[in-house]
């Protein structure tokens, strides 16, 4: 599994959102769902033991989203994100 640094594409979306041209908005985009699926990759292992491991060796957002909705029905809801709590 190929894993992003929350912190680091976090910070590399907010300076492209700078930018603010289009094709930095478009990479900021990116670098968000970067993050997001950092975050949810690192939520998944709360559930480790219920979990196949082959989840875990392959890069499959949508799939670790199915099964975070199964342990976590509150997943999809709305967040917003503090950057200065952002560890």
């Amino acid at each position: 599994m190929y894993y992003f640094d929350r912190n680091e594409t976090l910070k590399r979306a907010e300076n492209l959102i700078e930018e603010s041209t289009p094709d930095a908005l478009r990479y900021a985009c990116l670098e968000l769902r970067f993050c997001i699926e950092s975050i949810c990759y690192e939520k998944l292992k709360l559930y480790e033991k219920h979990v196949p491991k082959k989840v875990y060796e392959t890069w499959q957002p949508r799939k670790v989203i199915e099964i975070l909705q199964e342990y976590d029905p509150y997943v999809l809801e709305d967040y917003e994100i503090d950057r200065k709590r952002v560890v």
